[in-house]
């Protein structure tokens, strides 16, 4: 009789157990429950700045290829390549009696670019009126996009969605600036030519290639004035703006200075002797559709060898006082904002809608969490979270100065 009571209560028990254990943990209890939450942070402020690291090179800012309309017109070649020269230099003399040929070149060359000057002014006012008259962003993005094809057929000016109309401004005046350069020239050539028959360098620098020999003999003039190129994907392209900082790097000490974005080409770049040497150093990588990028080292750097090598840092998005927030905490909503989930003082996980300013690989930078807020992993369904203990060891010589006597104090306490 005993054994049969004693195996009913242990069923009994048993049964009372399973079900109270299965209304508490259940999926559809109603009771609060509190899980220990491994995977957390704690929100840290700080200043972000995107770093993009790149080998450069030195090259001229400027390539100036100067040519004569007939091989027979040239009566004396003055220079020979690695010369040094200065603007207004005589480069080579030509015979009297076939100058009217070559100024008629020059002056079908001026009337081109003195179109392609008035075009480029009209661009201009286009753009400044549009900017002027933009009553928001949406309507910057719209206004922009209208006039993308018509900018490019013009000059290489990318719109982009950032409504960047001051960077297509600028394109255009630096364009303006090279065609001005070019009438200059022309006019002084033209000018020139009735009093002593030459072609002169419109710029200073050094002779890099004389071609004497071709029907359109050629003297390509590299400026003195140089910048470092690199180059970069589309996507490290949209990080960019004109104007930015670019940090250099001098010597192997990692001595650095700083210089200007000056330039961000829109069209992929076409083969060059720069790019043959920025594919060489990522080895059998293959990158496609790089975008050229100019950095002004404002002087910082040696002029000369061209080709020389220095690592640089292109600055892309900064952000203050921000907080890093790993993506796989992040339930994405959008392209720039998502969902976390935050600790409430009653230590109960709260959905917290967070602005994405922007990615750097796999952490979101926002500026929508405040300095030590508790942000939780995977905290879907639970409405009641413990944090595990963090255990901070001592270090040896700190436990060994405090004495046993005081540690008893405190276990007795």
């Amino acid at each position: 009789m005993k054994k049969w009571l004693v195996l009913l209560v242990a069923l009994v028990l048993s049964l009372f157990i399973a079900v109270n254990s299965y209304l508490v943990f259940s999926e559809d209890s109603n009771v609060a429950k509190t899980k220990i939450v491994k995977q957390s942070f704690v929100a840290e402020e700080e200043d972000i700045r995107q770093e993009i690291e790149k080998p450069s090179y030195l090259a001229p800012r400027e390539i100036v290829t100067l040519y004569v309309n007939d091989e027979e017109a040239i009566e004396q070649w003055l220079i020979q390549e690695g010369d040094t020269v200065y603007a207004g230099d005589e480069l080579v003399l030509l015979e009297t009696e076939r100058i009217d040929g070559q100024v008629d070149a020059w002056i079908a060359e001026q009337s081109a670019l003195e179109t392609q000057r008035e075009r480029i002014e009209d661009t201009v006012a286009m753009l400044q009126e549009e900017r002027s008259n933009a009553e928001s962003e949406e309507s910057v993005n719209s206004s922009l996009s209208q006039l993308a094809e018509e900018l490019n057929l013009e000059f290489n000016v990318k719109m982009d969605q950032r409504g960047s109309y001051a960077q297509a401004i600028a394109e255009a005046e630096r364009e303006l600036a090279s065609i001005d350069r070019q009438l200059n020239m022309l006019d002084y050539q033209i000018d020139q030519s009735y009093v002593r028959p030459a072609i002169v360098s419109p710029i200073s620098g050094v002779v890099a290639h004389v071609d004497r020999h071709s029907n359109r003999p050629t003297i390509d003039i590299y400026s003195e004035a140089a910048d470092l190129v690199t180059y970069v994907t589309e996507e490290e392209w949209e990080d960019l703006m004109l104007g930015n900082d670019v940090l250099i790097t001098y010597d192997e000490f990692e001595e650095r200075g700083e210089g200007t974005l000056d330039r961000l080409d829109t069209i992929p770049a076409k083969a060059s002797s720069t790019l043959e040497l920025f594919e060489k150093a990522f080895d059998d990588e293959q990158i496609q559709n790089l975008y050229e990028v100019r950095v002004d080292p404002l002087g910082t750097v040696e002029e000369t060898p061209y080709g020389k090598r220095y690592d640089i840092a292109l600055i892309g998005q900064e952000a203050t006082d921000s907080v890093v927030v790993p993506l796989d905490y992040i339930e994405r909503e959008a392209t720039n904002e998502g969902v976390v989930y935050v600790l409430n003082e009653e230590g109960i996980p709260t959905k917290e809608m967070i602005a994405i300013d922007f990615i750097l690989e796999d952490d979101a930078i926002t500026m929508s969490l405040a300095e030590g807020e508790v942000v939780l992993k995977d905290a879907l369904d639970l409405t009641r979270v413990g944090m595990p203990l963090r255990m901070t060891w001592p270090e040896r010589e700190a436990w060994k100065t405090f004495g046993w006597k005081n540690y008893v104090k405190y276990l007795i306490e």
